[in-house]
């Protein structure tokens, strides 16, 4: 994985099969096809042309030992000055102040917070959530690191590590945002068959959302046990109302599972009038 340049193996291929071998990815730097999605090789390759460079953003995350919800990112390095001139193949290099620097594996990189602050811009608020509580549910104390960082307050005030995928955090955000509060993530619910945790549940007015992925739909088995587990909910006397990916990019699938949702808790909050006058 280690960046050669042409010096280093000329004695083992000509320049025509080197090229057909090796990416080149800055200067005379070069890497082994079979690495080139990998991050970090092109990030050592960066480093080893500027020594005094930072490793930056997801890639900085992904040194330091986090899994990311993106699949795939430029990997990115921070230099105080460059020769405008030279041309990178791979990977960006940015002009930036040297940020507070941490030595992790033997490279230089920034802080987890330093990290999110170079993506979280580029990024809508529902996936910024999403992605911070897939981090902070790998490492709890992250969570709080973060919460001292005053430029992360909008997004930590939404944060809820108990999220267990990207859409029930974006469902999450998307309602609060929208002024749906009370919905808290893996609400316990006690079952006949002992307790179900559903991804989103209102305790108060036993209103349940069940996000129900592709998986649901292409597996049958998965499809069968679902169904089972939602009767279970509705036999516990709760209401049960499932979310697909559909519902949250398109406006008016989004639009008709709101003005349902709101009915059904305009429903149970006078079902809960109803009761109190009884009692």
């Amino acid at each position: 994985m280690k960046p050669v340049r042409y010096e280093d193996v000329k004695h083992e291929l000509n320049r025509r099969k080197f090229a057909a071998k090796y990416t080149k990815v800055v200067g005379t730097l070069w890497i082994k096809n079979e690495h080139i999605q990998n991050p970090l090789a092109i990030a050592d390759a960066l480093l080893m042309r500027f020594p005094n460079g930072v490793i930056r953003g997801f890639t900085a995350l992904s040194l330091r030992g986090y899994s990311l919800l993106e699949e795939q990112w430029v990997p990115e390095i921070s230099v105080v000055k460059k020769n405008s001139s030279l041309i990178v193949h791979c990977g960006n290099v940015i002009l930036r102040k040297t940020p507070e620097v941490f030595l992790v594996k033997g490279r230089r990189c920034v802080s987890e917070s330093r990290a999110l602050l170079d993506e979280l811009p580029k990024m809508h608020i529902e996936q910024q959530v999403a992605l911070v509580d897939y981090l902070v549910r790998q490492e709890e104390e992250l969570y709080y690191r973060l919460k001292q960082v005053e430029e992360l307050q909008e997004v930590i005030d939404l944060v809820n590590p108990m999220a267990e995928s990207r859409p029930e955090s974006m469902l999450r955000v998307r309602l609060v945002r929208t002024g749906v509060l009370g919905f808290e993530p893996q609400m316990p619910v006690g079952c006949e068959s002992g307790t179900r945790y559903v991804d989103l549940g209102n305790p108060r007015l036993r209103i349940a959302l069940e996000y129900q992925g592709a998986v649901h739909f292409e597996n049958a088995e998965k499809r069968s046990q679902d169904s089972a587990r939602v009767n279970e909910l509705r036999a516990a006397g709760w209401v049960v109302i499932e979310v697909t990916w559909p519902d949250l990019r398109d406006q008016a699938r989004w639009g008709r599972f709101l003005k349902e949702l709101r009915r059904q808790i305009s429903r149970a909050e006078d079902a809960r009038k109803v009761r109190r006058i009884v009692f």
